[in-house]
């Protein structure tokens, strides 16, 4: 899946907008695009090109936006931007804005379409501005969004897979395995000298962001169970792969900055 999120500056539609043959090849080879159009925010950025099938956001504002699949209305300061235009006959209407608080059917705000094998998911809804500043209910629609309307699933663990393109897995996950633990403890080390030497707090601040992210990784590879039980998986191997790379970087910038006191 690949997601453009809205209210963006002028330069970033200015780009994009040239790829958007690629990014239509991308859908129609069995992908996911969301695209949310919200244009005219305080960026002041506008799409410079139609969204794939020919697809247009006309500029709107209300503050209401009717869901259709539950007969619930969205509120918030400006709940959308714009609806579509040119929306394929076979499109899914999620939302219609209602700016009144009647729904407005000749208004389509958010839809789901195909493309090739794919699909194709436009909103003019501000979903990043209301998720953060108004109700539960918003964040709720757009987590019903991911699960029920863009055929996400969790990812089951796959069988074990000891050779992936001649790349040993087992022993790949082992060594990164081995070099987060050996970091890991060398942070625990170094950060205590630090702290008793009296290192700077910026310092401090941004090995503990390098700790901290590859504490995340580590956890998203245990989610499987025991690291250790799970070294003939690939599922594994990224997130361990960047716990050891996070690890390392935290103990590079306390290892840097004792080494000029």
């Amino acid at each position: 899946m690949i997601i453009i999120v809205s209210d963006q500056p002028q330069s970033f539609y200015d780009q994009i907008g040239p790829q958007m043959g690629k990014l239509e090849d991308y859908v129609k080879a069995g992908k996911v695009l969301e695209i949310h159009a919200a244009n005219w925010g305080w960026h002041g950025g506008l799409w410079t090109t139609p969204l794939p099938r020919n697809v247009t956001i006309v500029r709107s504002y209300s503050s209401y936006d009717h869901v259709i699949s539950n007969n619930t209305t969205l509120y918030s300061s400006y709940a959308s931007h714009g609806y579509f235009a040119g929306l394929p006959a076979n499109a899914e209407i999620i939302t219609v804005q209602a700016p009144t608080g009647t729904p407005d059917n000749t208004k389509p705000s958010t839809a789901i379409y195909t493309l090739g094998k794919g699909k194709v998911f436009v909103t003019g809804l501000t979903i990043e501005y209301s998720v953060a500043r108004r109700g539960p209910e918003w964040e709720a629609f757009y987590k019903g969004i991911i699960t029920d309307n863009l055929g996400y699933s969790s990812m089951v663990p796959t069988p074990e897979v000891p050779v992936q393109r001649g790349i040993n897995v087992m022993l790949f996950n082992f060594y990164y395995y081995i070099q987060y633990h050996r970091n890991l403890d060398r942070y625990n080390a170094l950060h205590g000298e630090a702290v008793d030497g009296g290192m700077d707090n910026k310092t401090l601040r941004l090995a503990a962001v390098q700790n901290d992210t590859a504490t995340e990784y580590y956890a998203n590879a245990s989610q499987y169970g025991p690291v250790v039980a799970n070294f003939p998986r690939i599922y594994i191997f990224i997130d361990l792969r960047k716990a050891a790379l996070h690890q390392k970087q935290a103990v590079g910038i306390l290892k840097e900055a004792m080494a000029d006191w």
